[in-house]
């Protein structure tokens, strides 16, 4: 059989049972007592990554479609993928992605020394996908501690639904939670920077 063929194949047996093992709580999603399938749903997942129900269906199958790296990344961090299971993923999907697993961008000094003179002020700064790519010391404090957590974890949307600490931040945390990810969703700016 093709190598590519059993890659795929391989893929697509990954997602899966990563899947399954997402309660849907996990992702700020109701638990019904009805579920034929342990997890997450295909159609939960294309909506968590921002894809195409029928398109990661067929991911899912191992059939032969185009991933980009962009896409291999919502699905990481929808899967709430850990850093060799991304890199795993990376591998099997034969992205171009080879000389950055994590495939974030780190802040250029200036912008880094500009979050420190901010003292009194929690701030961070966000690449295109919502990965905090830099921070203060005060956002460690109000936030969360972005020092102690993995690389590919530094996410705001993983956050939002993953991180009870970042959660109790918003006294109304589904209305923010949804529009947290209707931001995902759309297109962002290259680099944004916030401010508490």
């Amino acid at each position: 059989m093709d190598d590519n063929i059993i890659q795929r194949r391989e893929l697509g047996n990954f997602l899966k049972t990563r899947r399954e093992k997402i309660r849907p709580p996990q992702v700020g999603l109701p638990d019904s007592t009805r579920r034929r399938t342990p997890g997450l749903r295909r159609e939960e997942v294309a909506l968590l990554a921002g894809v195409s129900v029928t398109w990661y269906t067929w991911l899912e199958q191992g059939r032969s479609i185009k991933v980009s790296d962009e896409v291999m990344h919502s699905i990481a961090r929808a899967l709430m993928l850990n850093s060799h299971e991304i890199a795993y993923i990376f591998e099997l999907s034969q992205s171009s992605l080879r000389h950055n697993i994590s495939g974030m961008k780190t802040a250029h000094s200036i912008f880094q020394n500009v979050l420190d003179s901010l003292v009194c002020s929690p701030s961070t700064m966000m690449d295109k996908y919502w990965n905090v790519i830099a921070w203060n010391k005060a956002a460690n404090a109000v936030f969360v501690d972005f020092d102690k957590l993995d690389v590919v974890n530094r996410n705001i949307i993983q956050l939002m639904f993953t991180n009870e600490k970042y959660q109790s931040l918003f006294p109304d945390w589904p209305t923010k939670a949804k529009k947290c990810l209707l931001f995902f969703v759309s297109p962002a700016p290259n680099l944004s920077m916030t401010s508490g």
